[in-house]
């Protein structure tokens, strides 16, 4: 396959190739892991274990400045657990808590295990 016009003019320069991933291997539950996390999975998944600490819930603000994290990520992140019912938005105040569909998750585990 032939390189577009301007890839192939010198005086653009070279083409650039993205560079690959590469993230050395940590430690996660004292085993080496090997493959990297999935950066707005690691996101959601703190979202959820600072709620679990607080019995009120907190409004977005908050948990963006909780977690040294941009609003509009936060709030993107938010709306895809709600949606899914993992959290539940007060309408007068603003403050997510779990939701529905996390304790249902959390039901069909147990029963599971019986």
């Amino acid at each position: 396959m032939p390189l577009p016009e301007s890839a192939a003019d010198p005086a653009v320069g070279p083409v650039r190739r993205a560079k690959r991933y590469k993230r050395k291997p940590s430690t996660l539950l004292g085993r080496s892991v090997k493959t990297p996390s999935v950066p707005s999975l690691e996101r959601a998944l703190a979202i959820l274990e600072l709620l679990a600490g607080r019995r009120t819930g907190l409004a977005l603000p908050e948990i963006a400045a909780e977690l040294h994290l941009p609003k509009s990520s936060v709030h993107c992140l938010l709306i895809t657990l709600e949606r899914h019912r993992y959290l539940q938005r007060h309408d007068e105040s603003g403050r997510y808590r779990f939701g529905a569909g996390l304790f249902g998750l959390i039901r069909a585990g147990a029963g599971a295990r019986a």
